[in-house]
């Protein structure tokens, strides 16, 4: 479960640093 909570960290740091408004997608 740590890789995925580290993917889950990424891919939420991903969405906010790239300013995406919709994180769902």
């Amino acid at each position: 479960r740590a890789k995925e909570l580290e993917l889950a960290i990424v891919g939420v740091s991903f969405h906010v640093g790239s300013g995406c408004t919709d994180p769902e997608t």
